[in-house]
Parts: structure tokens; sequence; C-alpha cells
């Protein structure tokens, strides 16, 4: 690898945000054709064209040379691509051959490219360019009607496009000249006859039209320079007034090294005498850079760097390979340390034609070819983000996008080794858990492995894992996410098998995991144009289908027996490869019908009996692990009830100091696994609506009705008192004191549950546990830490408090990677789930070390086949996004196959 001191850092990400806030700017129903004349002015043509590509929101590429668009083309780059400059002759043959769009400035021009198209049997696409001042090259505009028309009549060519380019737009002074020109040009545009129009692109705002000017938007827009820095900050509306404009952020930074540090004496001064040295300046420190590699630096007057977070002067008489800084006030300033010179707030060249002519300015970000590009936010991964997950990533989940970020290019061994998952001082004794856990796991697996899970809970710094639905598990992303849990307990150090997770029983039994039978991904059948389904076996028949996994029954033999016969008929053998079906059949003989899972009293304990014994041969190994599932609301029941008996706990305050509760209740209005009051009020006031009302939440518990489905709780006060309602559409509604006294009582009876926020309360913030939990998980806990502080500070009593909850860090994400794919019935690549797993006889241990050296990026990029419909209901997917996501994995399946 070549070594220069110095580089342009170059953030895609602020590229992608630029896009979107010009996108959002312009409307849905204008192309954005962006310019990447100059080698994307410095950015790197090629890997900006594939980074814009992403967003599927580009409808060509500009260029100025022909050169420039054989570059494109040669990176399998196939956007439409539109050479702005005129071609010469000697061209016509890589115009051709390489589908470039060309400009056509007259008639001769026109007439040549259809000779020489003619002669390669091909037809060409033309843009014509329209004369709109003196200073710009084009067809005249009073003779533009006549010249189309004769250019209509010329074979070999197709009229696709019309602009103008303005160049008055670069001038401060100039709106009426501006204005005129744009009202000119839309006079040419009305001479085409409206049939023609439909199909011609109209276009002629580049960078500085596109913040001032929208009337000049027409169909398409040419941002060039200004996707990487903003040239302007208001836009005159049509009507002359101004606003502010979108943000455009610069995307790129250039930075170097300090090679040398001199010390201002009488002979330093001398021989620096050209610069003009101040009598403060006291040091000054030698970078390796100059003009040769950006050559803004040989017109810049008064400029500044940023060295160790403070601004310093840049002297003005640069070099070709060298310029100094000034850092007398830079104490800890040392050779070797970076300096930023392009890129900061306080140096980031916004204003810079007050002292550089426009022609001057747009070569500040012009680098030279010696100094290399570092792109953050890029690499080049088995396979890319399809656009669209890209934008509702960055949208609806920030903490992930975050990590894509900072572990993307690292594997999933080394993002675990990467965990710090210390737990903050807790606010009343953690080993309430670990006595919790060890009660509930007793009586179902004896007292070997409940005191493992109780010696796990009470370890130092234990991450615990809430990322699961209860039920028995068949989810492929849950199981694999669970092999990656067992992998962290590995690196950390844990010699024991036992692995005690946290399952939400607080789910339908038929949630997206599908709780109430098994499933198969091996054969995927499709259910409409843009939705996918897998194979389901429901042991549970319809009847339970919204019962809450919490307090669902227990299934019964004859249940499983009818099961195993529909198995056997041929219908359901068609769908179901030979190994697939032998794991059902033998997963409902021998651990479904088993006697001592059969007699237990409720299907929760059921299914942590089920899931310990089939998740038993996923790792074909010496060190198999034990997975236990205890349903986190009977220990957070445990805690809340123990807790409330003593009014100093914040338990108790949240709850009953109406003061407190008030205040927590209004700051986590609306936030995911809170409640939203207005969406309650409304399901109440509204009944006949209730199913079709969605993100409504329940105050701090969920109710169950006489069906065994859950049922949301408003909180209200009557007469000075706090209740919760039921919100039950319909039914008779239920009405309870929010006292102590009930509360214990409807959580033992399982008239009510924990909901989101109060398990998270009482793990993460009372008990300071370090969580691990999914891309949702790691969102909403953020958010609720943020209002529960936000809450408590306004109480002097419990500032202390909301600092020691605000020390809590991040939850980890755990549960949304994936690692394991297998072949379908249809030739294509889906993930493994534990039938595929179990049908191959398990996962080796070697195997399995293996295939977590994929890269974080890319097991991510597999976990949202099933994330993707998790986070937008149907109505909002995209259209085919099945096959948008999984077209990649082909890529990825010699490396992480289990055949």
């Amino acid at each position: 690898m070549k070594f220069y001191p110095a580089w342009a850092e170059i953030n895609l990400n602020s590229l992608d945000e630029n896009i979107q806030a010009i996108r959002d700017e312009i409307g849905s129903n204008v192309k954005i054709a962006p310019v990447l004349k100059h080698d994307a002015f410095g950015h790197g043509a090629v890997t900006i064209a594939k980074r814009l590509m992403q967003t599927k929101n580009i409808a060509m590429f500009c260029l100025e040379t022909v050169e420039e668009c054989l570059a494109l083309r040669k990176e399998n780059i196939k956007v439409p691509l539109l050479l702005l400059s005129e071609f010469y002759e000697k061209e016509l043959p890589l115009i051709m051959e390489n589908n470039i769009t060309v400009t056509i400035y007259d008639l001769e021009g026109a007439q040549e490219l259809s000779k020489f198209a003619k002669k390669s049997g091909k037809r060409c696409s033309v843009h014509l360019r329209v004369d709109t001042d003196e200073e710009c090259d084009g067809i005249d505009m009073d003779e533009f009607k006549e010249i189309y028309a004769q250019m209509r009549q010329i074979k070999n060519i197709k009229i696709d496009g019309i602009y103008t380019q303005i160049y008055s737009s670069y001038s401060d002074d100039e709106q009426d000249r501006i204005t005129s020109q744009i009202e000119d040009f839309k006079t040419v545009v009305e001479e085409i006859p409206q049939k023609q129009r439909k199909s011609i692109l109209v276009h002629a705002a580049g960078s500085e039209c596109l913040f001032k000017y929208p009337q000049a938007y027409f169909d398409m827009v040419r941002p060039g320079m200004t996707m990487f820095y903003k040239l302007k900050s208001t836009v005159i509306k049509e009507n002359g007034q101004r606003r502010q404009s979108f943000e455009i952020k610069p995307i790129m930074k250039i930075k170097t090294r300090v090679e040398a540090i001199y010390n201002v004496d009488r002979e330093v001064r001398q021989c620096l005498g050209r610069l003009d040295l101040t009598e403060s300046c006291q040091r000054v420190a030698d970078l390796s850079i100059g003009w040769w590699d950006v050559c803004y630096l040989f017109m810049e007057k008064d400029g500044y760097a940023m060295i160790r977070d403070k601004k310093v002067r840049v002297f003005t008489s640069t070099q070709m390979d060298r310029v100094l800084i000034d850092i007398t006030g830079v104490k800890d300033a040392h050779i070797e340390d970076e300096v930023t010179l392009l890129g900061e707030p306080d140096n980031n060249f916004a204003d810079s034609r007050e002292t550089l002519e426009f022609n001057n300015f747009r070569r500040i970000l012009h680098t030279g070819e010696r100094m290399p590009k570092r792109y953050t936010n890029w690499s080049e991964h088995a396979i890319e983000f399809p656009a669209f997950v890209l934008y509702h990533i960055r949208r609806e989940l920030p903490k992930l996008n975050e990590l894509l970020d900072d572990y993307g290019n690292k594997s999933l061994e080394q993002y675990l080794a990467s965990l710090d998952v210390a737990g903050t001082e807790a606010l009343e004794p953690k080993e309430d858990m670990a006595q919790s856990a060890y009660e509930h796991t007793l009586p179902l697996f004896g007292a070997e492995i409940a005191e493992e899970v109780k010696d796990y809970f009470t370890t130092p710094d234990c991450l615990v894992y809430t990322a699961l639905h209860h039920g028995v598990d068949f989810d492929s992303n849950q199981i694999q996410s669970n092999l990656i849990y067992y992998r962290y307990l590995q690196r950390s150090g844990r010699s024991s098998t036992i692995v005690p997770m946290l399952s939400c029983g607080g789910v339908d039994m038929s949630s997206a995991t599908y709780p109430r039978g098994l499933e198969c991904y091996s054969t995927v059948t499709p259910k409409t144009d843009n939705d996918m389904e897998v194979f389901r076996l429901p042991i549970f028949d319809n009847r339970y289908s919204n019962m809450v996994v919490y307090d669902t029954p227990s299934y019964t033999k004859e249940m499983v027996e009818k099961v195993i016969d529909a198995l056997m008929k041929d219908e359901t053998r068609a769908f179901l490869k030979e190994p697939v079906l032998d794991v059902f059949l033998s997963v409902l003989k021998n651990d479904y019908l088993d006697p001592y899972i059969i007699k237990q009293d409720s299907y929760a304990k059921q299914a942590s009996l089920l899931n310990h014994r089939i998740q038993k041969g996923f790792i074909d190994g010496k060190t198999s692990p034990d997975f236990i599932y205890l349903q986190m609301e009977d220990i957070v029941t445990d805690l809340i009830i123990k807790d409330i008996q003593k009014e100093t706990s914040l338990t108790w305050k949240i709850l009953f100091n109406d003061k407190v509760r008030r205040e927590v209740a209004a700051q986590l209005d609306g936030e995911t696994g809170c409640w939203t009051k207005t969406a309650l009020e409304h399901m109440i006031q509204n009944p006949q609506e209730k199913s079709t009302v969605r993100h409504h939440g329940s105050y701090f518990f969920w109710g169950i009705n006489s069906s065994k489905k859950r049922v949301p709780l408003l909180l209200e006060e009557h007469e000075g008192k706090p209740y919760l309602i039921t919100v039950s559409g319909g039914e008779e509604t239920e009405k309870w004191l929010l006292s102590p006294e009930n509360i214990s009582f409807l959580l033992k009876e399982k008239r009510i549950y924990p909901g989101v926020f109060m398990i998270m309360f009482m793990l993460k913030f009372v008990r300071g546990f370090a969580l691990a939990g999914g891309c949702f998980q790691i969102e909403y806990t953020k958010k609720m830490k943020t209002g529960l502080c936000k809450a408590l500070r306004k109480f002097s009593k419990l500032q202390d408090t909301a600092e020691q909850i605000n020390l809590a860090m991040d939850d980890h994400y755990i549960n949304g990677p994936m690692f394991g794919l297998v072949e379908d019935a249809f030739g294509g690549y889906v993930q493994a789930g534990p039938a595929e797993i179990l049908a191959r006889g398990g996962i080796k241990e070697n195997e399995f070390h293996k295939l977590l050296n994929i890269s974080f990026h890319d097991a991510a990029m597999i976990g949202t086949l099933t994330m993707y419909s998790d986070v937008f209901a149907q109505k909002d997917r995209m259209k085919n996004w099945h096959s948008e996501l999984s077209g990649g994995l082909e890529k990825l399946y010699q490396q992480i196959c289990l055949s």
C-alpha cells in the first residue's frame, strides 16, 4: 500500500443525507441527475456514483468528458450517462458502444451524430442544450422552434431531453436576470408539442438554482458541488420571498499530520519572514501537504485549521508540498498529530466566495492524484443493503445504523469481542432477580441447572439476554441469535453450557415468531406480490391464535397426535423435504409427547422444556449449549411485588406517588414500549375502531381478559385517585384502583402482567443489569432512559437517582444478525431455522466458529429478511421486498451455507 501523510476523508452517510435533503426539497416528482464531472469535484466519481445508485433516486449522471463516462462504465455502472460537453468525431465509436447520452449544441452536431449512428446500426439518445444567455452555449432561443422541428426529422437520434445552463445564478446580484432566463427557457419549452413534451426531460437547475429558484426545477435537477458542499443558505421563491434552505453537510475533510515543530526564535523568524509572522507567534508546525494536493491552499487568505480540537491560523504563503500553522496556543501539540484543514465547523469555507471568485471557489474541493481518499461508511461487502432498507434503517433505527458504521467491516466474532457489558449500580439488590430465576427454574429443570442459572445472574457484569418471544421457538432469527449469544458467553470465559435467557410471554400466539407451532424456511411459498410466507405447522388451532403466550393453557396429547396425522397426508408431505419432515415427526413424537412435558399446567412451562430439549441438538460437539428460556414476566412480577412493599423504592414512587407517576407518564407518552394516551382514549370512545389503532401501548401493565387475550390499560384519575381501565373494544370495561394491594393481587392472579417499560425499568434501571436485545430494544430503551431521567430530575430528592440511571449504557445488539443460510426448494437461499439445522445433524463446533467470521454488515443484511417485515406493515413495504433483499444472498452462500 502506498503511504502518503495527507488524505481526504469522505463521509458517505453525509452524502446520503444531502441527497435525501435535496429530494425532500424538490419533491418526489422531480428527478435527480447528479453532476460528477472533475472526478465528482475531487470526491471520487466511481465511489460516489456507486453510493448514489443505492438510493434508487437517480435518473442519470452528468459528466464533462467521454473519458469520465468510460470510467463509470468500466465499473459496471449502468445508469444513463449524459455527456455535457460537445463531442469529438473520434469519440463517437466509444459513445455509441457505451450507450452515452449526448448533448447537442447545434443542428450540425445532430447531423454528424446521425450519420455515425446510422453506420453503427444504432440509435443515440440526445439532450438539446438551449442558449438562454450570451454566456451560454447552445441552440439560440429564437431559432429553437425551427431547429427542433428539423431535428425531429433526423433519423437515428432520439430527443430525450432539453436543458439550459443558467450561469448568472452564480452571482448574488442577478436575480432579475436569472428570473428572466428561467422564463425565457420556459417559453422555449412551451413550443414543444404537448404529445412530445411528455417523453422529454426538461432541466435547468444546477447547484445554485437548486438553492434559490424552485421555478427552475422542471422535470429534473442537476446538483453538482452542492451534493458535497453548501453554496447558499437561502431559497428565493417565485414571489420574491426568501426562506432558509435545506441543510447540506460538507462530506469531505482534508487531513494531514504534523511533520515538524519549530520554536520561533530570531533565526526561524528571519527564515520564515515571508510568512508575515506576528509577534505573538512563538511556535509553528510544518504539515505534509501543499497546494499540489489541495489547490485552494494556493489561493487561501486568513485560513484556519484544527489541531487537538483547537482552531489555529494557516499561514498564507503555501508551498507545493508543505504548509505552516501557528500552534502557539496549543501547548500539547506533537509531531504526528492529526490536523484538519477542511471540513470542521470553523474551517469549512462555506463563505469563501467573499474572498475567491467562483471559478476558483469551485476548485476548493479538487484534490491531487497522489493524495488518497478514505471513505467512511463504505466497504466492499459480499452484499449491499438495498437503498430502501438503508433509508428505513437510518430513519427508524439510528442505533443500528451507528453500529453498521462502526462494525460493518469487522467480523461477527470481532463485534462480540468488542462488547462492553458493565452494568450500573443497582437501586435494589440484583440478588432478587437471581433468586426469582432460581425459583422458576427449579421445578422445571431441577436443582443443578437452577443453581447454575442463579450463579449466572449473580456474576458481576453479566449480560442479560432479553430479546426472545416465548413459546416453542422455531424462528430462524431468534435461534441464530441464541447461538450468537452463546458464543458471546464462550468468549467471555464462561465454562458452563447453561445459557439462561429471558423470553417475552406477553405476545400473541400468532405473533411474528409463531409461538403456536413449528416453522420451516427451506420451503418458502409465495403469499402475495409483496409478501412471502414460511411453511407453518400449527399445534394450537385458530381458537388460540389471539391468546397471550403468558397465560395460554397447556397443549394436550390429542392436539399433537392430530398434527402428526396431518403430517402423514400426501398434501402436507408435498411441501416438505424428507429431512425436515423427519425432524418435525421426531420433535412431535419424542419431545411434544413426552409425559413430563405434557403434564405441565401451562404452555409457557411446556415451551421452556421443549426449547431446552430441541435446541440441545444445534451444536454437534462436546459443549452443546443448554438454552434455558425463562419467561421474563414471571421474574419481573416477583420483583415488582417485592419492591412495592417499600415506599422508599423507586418502583413504588413511579406507580403510587401521584406527582412522580404523572411526570413519568407524561414524559414517556408516545414512546415505543410505553403508552400513547390519545390513542387509548380514542379506542375507549370508539370501541369499533380498536383493531385499526396502532402503537397505542398500555400504561405500565397489560390486562388479560376472560378469553386470555391481552388488553391495553389506560391510566385515568377520578376524584383524585388513579385507576387502570381496560380498553377492551366492546367487552365490559374493568376498572382497578392503582394501589400496592391491588397491583400485587392482580399480578399474582395473572389478571395483569408487566409491560415492556416495566420490564426494562425493573431489570435495567432498578437492578442495573446490562441488557442485550434486538434492533427495536436498542432504540426504545435509550428513549425510555431519556424520558425517565427527565421526569425524575423534576424532583430534588430524585435527581441523584436520575443521574445514576443515566449512567446505564445502551443495550447491546445481539438478536438480529444471522450467519447461516440454506438452499430453498426453488433454488434460492434463505436463513436457516431450527428445522434446517436439525435436519443436517446440527452445526459442528469448528464450523460454527468459522461461520461467525462473516462480516457484521453481511450478518445484519441477512437479518433484514425477517426484520423488515417486522418493522413495516405490509402496506408500507416496498413491492417485491423479499426478492430485493434475498437477491444478494447467493454471493454469501458459499461462505455460510449449511448444506
